[in-house]
C-alpha cells in the first residue's frame, strides 16, 4: 500500500535549499562510501538476495552507479518536488518489474536514512539545524517512496487487468482473438517479446504468433538454422526453459537469461533484442497434454520471480487452457513466418478463384457455380483456404471478400462474353455481414459491372451469433433489395438453430457436406436429418443445395429426397476459372439423374424411407413401386427375401407383420448399401 503523501512544505523552500547546499561538499566526498555501505547491508536482506544474485558483475556495478546518481539527485538543492515525482515514477516502474517489493523498499529507505545520519554526524551543526535537515531528508525520501509505490500499483494493475478481462465466448474471428490475447501480453510493462509456439511432428517448436516490441525481429531469428527450439532433452537445443516446461508441464522461469547456462544457444540473439529474463507457460488440454507453449521474455532480470508474478503465470495458463478448449478445433498450426508470407501474398496478387459447378438435378444442367478462394504462391503452388482463412482477422476477411467479389464479377463478365450465362456464388463471412459498409461494397461491385444482380449469390455460413443479430437480418434484406441472391451455407452443421435461420431472407439452403457425406456410413438417421432440412426449406420456399455429393448413389438419394441442386466431387472438383467453359462444353448429365428407375441400394433406401417414414403418397400396388423394380433387377445376396418383405409391406393388413417386414427390409437395404462398392 502506498504511504500517506508527505508534507513537502519545508522540503523544497529556500531554507531547505540553503541547508542542502551547505552539506553538499561532504555528501560528494562520502557518496561512494555511502552506496557501498548501503549495498553491504542490502545483501543481508532476504528479499534482496535473490534479486542481486540475478545480476551480472557489470549489472551490479551499473546498479551502484545508478544508486549514487539517484542519491545525488534527491539531495541536490535545485531538485524540485515535481522532479522527484517524475523520476520516482520511472524507478517505481522498474522496481515493480524486477521484484522490489514495498517491504524491501521500506527496508532500503531505512538503511539509506541511516547512512545519511552517519554523514551528517560528521558535520558541525547545531541541534535546530540538524533537526531541520532531518526533516528535509525525511520529506524528500518519503516523497520519492510514495511516488514509487504508486507507480508499482499501476504496473501491478496492468498485469491483473489481463487476467480479469472477459474471455471471448465464440463469435469473434479466432485470428482476431488470438491477436488480441497475445497483444495484451505483449503490451504489458517490461515485456520484450511474447511467442505462441506449438510442437511439430519433428519435435521442433514452431512460432505460430508473436507479439511485443521485438516480435518481428525475434520471431524471424528463431527460425534460422541452429536456433530452432527442440523438445529433445538430448539435443543442445532442447535444454532450454521452454522445452523443459513443455516436458514437465510446469510453469518455469529464469531470473537471468545472461547467467543461465541453458541459454547458450540463444544468448546472442536475446542480448541483441534486450531479453534478460524468461517465463515459460505450457498450455494443457483436458486430456493432460501440452498443446501450446507461451513464452514471455522480460526486459529486466528477476522479472518473473515474485510470488505475485507466479500467480499471474498460473492465471494465464488457466486462461489459455480455457481458450484452447473453446477454439482448438478452429486452429490449424502454421509457422509465424509462413503465416505472414501467406497473408502478404494473398493481398499482393495471390488470390485466385476456383469454380465448382452446381448441378440442377431436375434439369440435368449446370447454370450455377461456386467460386472458391485459393492462394497461389509465386512458385505456382496452391494453398487451400482451410490453411490460410483461419489466419485472417475481421478486417482481413472484409478485405478478402471485397477482392473476391470484384474477381467474381470479372469472371462472370468473361463467361458471358463467351456465351455462358451463369450464376456464381461467393462466400460472405458472417462478421462482414455485420459491417455497416457491407451493402455498399456489394452495390459498388455491381455498379462497376454489367452483370445482373440476381446472378450473384452471397453464401453465409450458418452462424448462431449472426442469426441473433438484428442488424444481420436488415443487411440481408438490403442485399436482396439490390437484387442479389443469398444462401445459407452448411445448413445442418448447427441444426438446433436451423429453423430460425430458415426464417431469414435466404434464397437457398445448402446442406452441410459433412451431413451429406454420412449417408453411406449411417444412412437412416442421416436421411431423416436431410429430409427435415428439405422440409424446413420448402416451408419457407427456399431452394435446396446438397454439398459433398461425391458418389452417384448419394446423388440418387438426395434427388429422391427432393433436393434441387447437387455440388461435390461426384459432379466436378473445383477448377481454375479458365477451365470451366471447356468443362461445360463436355458436360454429360449423369445418367442417374435422368434414369426413370432406381439404380442403387442407397437410392432404394432413400425412397423406401421417405414412403414409410413421412407418409409419402407412393404407389399402393407393389408392381408399381420403384423399390420393387429395383429389387427385381438386383442380384445381391438375400434379394428374394427382400422381395417377400416388400410385398408384405404393400399387401398385408396385419400391422405387426407390416412393421416387421418394414424393419427387415430397411435393415437389408442398409446392409446392401454397406456391402456395395462405392460407385463412381
Amino acid at each position: 500500500m502506498p504511504t500517506t503523501s508527505p508534507d513537502l512544505s519545508k522540503a523544497f523552500n529556500q531554507q531547505a535549499v540553503d541547508l542542502l547546499a551547505r552539506i553538499q561538499p561532504v555528501l560528494q566526498r562520502t557518496g561512494d562510501e555511502m552506496v557501498q555501505a548501503f549495498y553491504r547491508q542490502l545483501w543481508q536482506q532476504p528479499g534482496a538476495t535473490s534479486l542481486l544474485t540475478a545480476l551480472s558483475e557489470d549489472e551490479l556495478v551499473h546498479l551502484q552507479q545508478q544508486q549514487r546518481q539517484h542519491m545525488d539527485f534527491l539531495l541536490d538543492p535545485h531538485t524540485t518536488s515535481h522532479d522527484i515525482e517524475q523520476r520516482a515514477q520511472r524507478i517505481g516502474y522498474v522496481h515493480a518489474l524486477i521484484g522490489v517489493t514495498p517491504s524491501l523498499l521500506f527496508k532500503a529507505r531505512t538503511l539509506y536514512r541511516h547512512q545519511l545520519d552517519e554523514v551528517v554526524d560528521r558535520v558541525a551543526l547545531d541541534f535546530s539545524t540538524r533537526t531541520l535537515l532531518s526533516k528535509v531528508f525525511d520529506a524528500r525520501l518519503e516523497h520519492d517512496l510514495h511516488a514509487q509505490l504508486l507507480s508499482q500499483e499501476v504496473v501491478s494493475a496492468r498485469y491483473l487487468n489481463v487476467l480479469s478481462a472477459p474471455l471471448e465466448q465464440g463469435g469473434p474471428i479466432l485470428a482476431d482473438v488470438l491477436t488480441d490475447e497475445l497483444g495484451q501480453l505483449g503490451a504489458l510493462p517490461g515485456i520484450v517479446l511474447v511467442l505462441l509456439l506449438r510442437l511439430n511432428s519433428d519435435g521442433i517448436f514452431v512460432v505460430e504468433r508473436a507479439a511485443g516490441p521485438q516480435a518481428e525481429v525475434a520471431a524471424t531469428l528463431l527460425v534460422q538454422p541452429g536456433l530452432e527450439i527442440s523438445v529433445d532433452p538430448q539435443s543442445p537445443n532442447g535444454r532450454g526453459l521452454l522445452a523443459e516446461s513443455w516436458r514437465s508441464q510446469q510453469v518455469l522461469s529464469t531470473a537471468s537469461y545472461a547467467k543461465d547456462e541453458r541459454y547458450q544457444t540463444w544468448r546472442p540473439v536475446a542480448q541483441s533484442v534486450g531479453i534478460r529474463s524468461h517465463l515459460a507457460i505450457p498450455v494443457i488440454d483436458a486430456n493432460g497434454h501440452s498443446v501450446w507453449a507461451l513464452s514471455l521474455y522480460g526486459a529486466y532480470p528477476h522479472q518473473f520471480e515474485l510470488a505475485s508474478m507466479r500467480h499471474f503465470a498460473h492465471g494465464i495458463q488457466h486462461r489459455w487452457a480455457q481458450f484452447w478448449r473453446q477454439n482448438h478445433h478452429q486452429n490449424i498450426p502454421v509457422r509465424y513466418d509462413q503465416a505472414r508470407a501467406w497473408i502478404s501474398r494473398l493481398f499482393d496478387g495471390g488470390l485466385q478463384l476456383y469454380a465448382q459447378p452446381i448441378l440442377d438435378i431436375k434439369q440435368g444442367s449446370v447454370k450455377k457455380v461456386e467460386l472458391l478462394a485459393r492462394l497461389q504462391m509465386p512458385d505456382g503452388k496452391l494453398v487451400a483456404p482451410g490453411l490460410f482463412l483461419p489466419l485472417l482477422g475481421d478486417a482481413e476477411l472484409d478485405r478478402l471478400f471485397r477482392r473476391g467479389l470484384a474477381l467474381a464479377m470479372r469472371h462472370l463478365a468473361d463467361w458471358q462474353a463467351m456465351g455462358y450465362h451463369l450464376q456464381a456464388s461467393v462466400n460472405l463471412p458472417p462478421n462482414t455481414l455485420l459491417d455497416p459498409a457491407c451493402v455498399n461494397w456489394v452495390a459498388q461491385a455491381l455498379a462497376k459491372s454489367s452483370i445482373e444482380p440476381d446472378r450473384l449469390v452471397l453464401e453465409l455460413l450458418e452462424n448462431q451469433d449472426v442469426v441473433n443479430h438484428a442488424h444481420a437480418i436488415s443487411t440481408l434484406v438490403q442485399l436482396k433489395q439490390l437484387g442479389v441472391r443469398v444462401a445459407m451455407d452448411d445448413a445442418g452443421s448447427a441444426y438446433s438453430g436451423l429453423l430460425r435461420m430458415a426464417q431469414m431472407p435466404f434464397d437457398y439452403l445448402k446442406i452441410d457436406q459433412s451431413l451429406v457425406m454420412r449417408l453411406r456410413l449411417d444412412p437412416v438417421p442421416t436421411l431423416g436429418l436431410i429430409y427435415a432440412i428439405i422440409q424446413i426449406g420448402r416451408n419457407f420456399r427456399r431452394q435446396i443445395v446438397a454439398e459433398g455429393v461425391e458418389h452417384m448413389d448419394v446423388l440418387e438419394a438426395v434427388k429422391l429426397l427432393g433436393v434441387d441442386y447437387a455440388q461435390g466431387y461426384g459432379i466436378a472438383r473445383p477448377m481454375p476459372v479458365d477451365a470451366l467453359p471447356g468443362w461445360l462444353d463436355r458436360l454429360d448429365t449423369p445418367p442417374i439423374v435422368t434414369a426413370p428407375d432406381i439404380q442403387t441400394p442407397l437410392g432404394a433406401l432413400a425412397y423406401h424411407w421417405k414412403v414409410m417414414s413421412v407418409g409419402y403418397a407412393g404407389p399402393s400396388l407393389v408392381s408399381a413401386c420403384p423399390v420393387q423394380t429395383f429389387l427385381a433387377t438386383w442380384s445381391g445376396q438375400g434379394v428374394d427375401q427382400a422381395l417377400t418383405w416388400h410385398q408384405l409391406i404393400h399387401e398385408t393388413p396385419d400391422e405387426r407383420v407390416w412393421q416387421d417386414a418394414h424393419d427387415r427390409l430397411t435393415q437389408w437395404l442398409v446392409e446392401a448399401v454397406a456391402a456395395t462398392p462405392v460407385p463412381s
